[in-house]
């Protein structure tokens, strides 16, 4: 009987894992540009552009070491254009 309770903790966690892959993976794709917080001092940081693809590689590997609350959505200065119909694009910033 642990067993079978073992397993479906294990599976129940398996599918945590996966919905938040899902979520955060999904965020990524969707922003036009994403960019990561970089501590460069004590109190000081900077926001660095990364790659999309190898951000989404890393929380495929390492979901755990993510926090969905320091994903953010704001808006890229100057991206309406007759393109894309006046609606401005969306950078995605982690803290």
């Amino acid at each position: 009987m642990y067993a079978i309770q073992r397993s479906k903790e294990e599976a129940e966690k398996l599918q945590q894992y996966n919905l938040k892959v899902k979520i955060l993976s999904r965020k990524v794709k969707i922003a036009k540009e994403v960019y990561v917080y970089a501590l460069t001092g004590d109190h000081d940081g900077v926001y660095i552009k990364v790659s999309k693809k190898e951000l989404i590689e890393k929380i495929e590997s390492y979901a755990d070491n993510f926090d969905q609350n320091r994903f953010r959505f704001d808006y890229i200065e100057d991206s309406a254009n007759d393109e894309n119909n006046w609606v401005p694009e969306k950078a995605l910033y982690i803290n």
